[in-house]
């Protein structure tokens, strides 16, 4: 049913006639009266007494008045609350992420959206690898994903974040005598402590591993839980630089830069299509300006 003929029709009952509600309403007589013609065909019944000389409300009219009024009352509220989601006054967000982007650059990203849009809603999910998180995004389950890029995005719209750079966090104990920046070659001096990844072995040190010949001693799948393992001595980890830096001081551990540098691409995923309001925010706050590192979807 015409919303707009609905509003013709109450503003009929309201004004008491077609005369002064097509002036309230700026339009012409004759539409007006076509529309309630035309709103009276569709509910197969006569709305209004025009057998007298001024229109009053048949039994019909007076039923239909009220569910009139409260579909106008609920269509104001369903546009005030879409006007609140697109002013960024409401509104639901919904991230995927692998474990160690939830440490960076996701806590900082989230508090400055946050700041700025203190009422809407973030949801984080940690499905796992990369290729979840791509599935995430796929099935529309989130709607933006941070993931790094080895793993294939097919449609997805990708914009790449600055790289991230991985160094080796060692115990206190075990660091004395270790070079800086540490040389890969000697990896197989220490024991591993490694992230559990996919079964494609999507790790920050899978490769790594496999190309210098490191001992990997424990898998884990909670990068937090790796800072404590390493501080006991379990073993070494590698760990993206900037966050380990900060986290480092006071627990015992000490950080390697390494040689060659450990790097790994990484990035913001969505489908093609606009974004919500929220997630267009969000993205704004994670990409580093100018925003035109995005590129088309790929392969």
């Amino acid at each position: 049913m015409d919303l707009r003929r609905i509003e013709y029709f109450v503003a009929v009952v309201d004004h008491g006639s077609v005369t002064k509600a097509a002036a309230a309403l700026f339009i012409a007589q004759p539409s007006l009266s076509q529309a309630i013609r035309a709103l009276e065909r569709e509910v197969g019944v006569e709305l209004f007494d025009r057998s007298g000389r001024s229109l009053t409300l048949t039994p019909a009219g007076r039923t239909f008045e009220a569910g009139a009024r409260a579909a106008l009352r609920e269509a104001d509220r369903a546009r005030e609350r879409v006007d609140a989601v697109r002013d960024l006054r409401a509104g639901r967000l919904r991230v995927a992420t692998t474990p160690l982007l939830a440490l960076d650059p996701l806590p900082a990203a989230a508090s400055r959206l946050r700041q700025r849009h203190p009422d809407i809603q973030f949801h984080v999910s940690q499905p796992g690898s990369a290729a979840a998180v791509v599935g995430e995004i796929r099935s529309g389950r989130a709607e933006i994903g941070l993931t790094h890029l080895e793993v294939p995005t097919g449609s997805l719209l990708v914009h790449p974040l600055p790289e991230q750079v991985f160094g080796l966090a060692v115990s206190a104990d075990s660091a004395a005598g270790l070079p800086d920046p540490f040389p890969l070659t000697r990896l197989a001096e220490v024991p591993l402590v490694a992230e559990w990844g996919d079964s494609a072995g999507q790790t920050p040190e899978s490769g790594v591993v496999d190309r210098y010949g490191g001992r990997v001693v424990m898998w884990s799948a909670h990068p937090q839980a790796m800072w404590e393992l390493v501080r006991l001595g379990v073993g070494a980890a590698i760990l993206p630089l900037h966050l380990d830096l900060g986290r480092a001081r006071g627990r015992g551990v000490r950080v390697f830069e390494t040689e060659p540098v450990l790097t790994r691409r990484v990035g913001v995923v969505h489908r093609n299509g606009p974004l919500s309001p929220a997630a267009r925010a969000f993205t704004e706050i994670l990409l580093p300006p100018p925003s035109s590192t995005s590129r088309p979807p790929g392969p």
